[in-house]
């Protein structure tokens, strides 16, 4: 598949109630779409935007960290390092699976690195990997900002003073928390892929053994708001024909997804 960079301002721009009024909807011609990136990039946001669009079933949406998270409630006594591999071994399940007539969406920050492998070994794996990136500062904004958002009673009470102080308090520890999280990862990632990982995973243009970018699509998300990031999104894959508009059929399913019912055709397709 293509790889692509997004760019241009107008990008960042698709009309939702175009589509839904047109009586269409986006038909992916990957089996999976791989949602990368560091945290504070808003990949778990961008997934969760973008599955309703993609998917046809509540549980087309697959989170890494759920994985991880039911893994550790298995073997709570298990060593980080084991939980890796476990996790990266259903993660490679999921993309062998992968099929354009039930596309699904994998959000994990090695699961790119993990279908440029499965395409080593099979080159028409309809996988497609998407990546977030963003500076750091943005990056430790987002994540400060959710955290008072998730933790709205840690400044009630305080002034105007106050409540600065405690924001930039978490924030260095949110800050050192996470470089110290990173550096654990990457040496747990070395380990179990030493022949593999010879550079940072997040690097946009980062390469694999058969000299190929392992991301398709890159995006950068400084200046974008969650719902720039899913039109750029869509657009580039548009464009890049990984999605296709198509006339929804008579035939339709409705299934609850973040709180909304959207309608998906089951079976047949008419492209438009």
């Amino acid at each position: 598949m293509s790889e692509a960079v997004a760019k241009f301002p107008s990008e960042a721009h698709f009309d939702f109630r175009e589509l839904l009024e047109s009586g269409e909807r986006l038909k992916s011609n990957a089996g999976i779409i791989i949602i990368c990136g560091e945290a504070g990039t808003g990949k778990t946001t961008l997934s969760k935007n973008l599955a309703p669009f993609i998917v046809r079933s509540s549980d087309g949406l697959i989170q890494t960290g759920q994985i991880v998270r039911k893994t550790r409630k298995e073997y709570p006594n298990m060593d980080p390092l084991e939980i890796d591999k476990i996790v990266d071994v259903e993660q490679g399940e999921i993309i062998r699976k992968a099929n354009p007539e039930d596309p699904v969406i994998l959000e994990g920050r090695l699961a790119g690195m993990l279908a440029s492998q499965e395409k080593t070994e099979n080159p028409f794996t309809p996988a497609f990997s998407i990546i977030l990136t963003a500076s750091e500062k943005v990056r430790f904004d987002r994540m400060i900002t959710r955290y008072f958002e998730e933790n709205p009673n840690e400044l009630e009470s305080l002034s105007v003073s106050q409540i600065a102080k405690a924001k930039q308090q978490k924030r260095n520890t949110i800050m050192e928390e996470e470089r110290q999280r990173a550096k654990d990862d990457f040496k747990r990632w070395t380990e179990l892929y030493p022949t593999i990982l010879t550079g940072n995973p997040f690097n946009p243009h980062y390469k694999d053994c058969r000299g190929k970018r392992i991301y398709d699509l890159s995006v950068n998300v400084n200046t974008l708001q969650p719902e720039e990031t899913l039109a750029t999104v869509i657009n580039r894959m548009l464009n890049l024909k990984i999605l296709a508009r198509v006339k929804e059929g008579e035939e339709k399913i409705a299934f609850p997804l973040n709180g909304i019912i959207f309608k998906r055709e089951p079976n047949k397709e008419t492209t438009s």
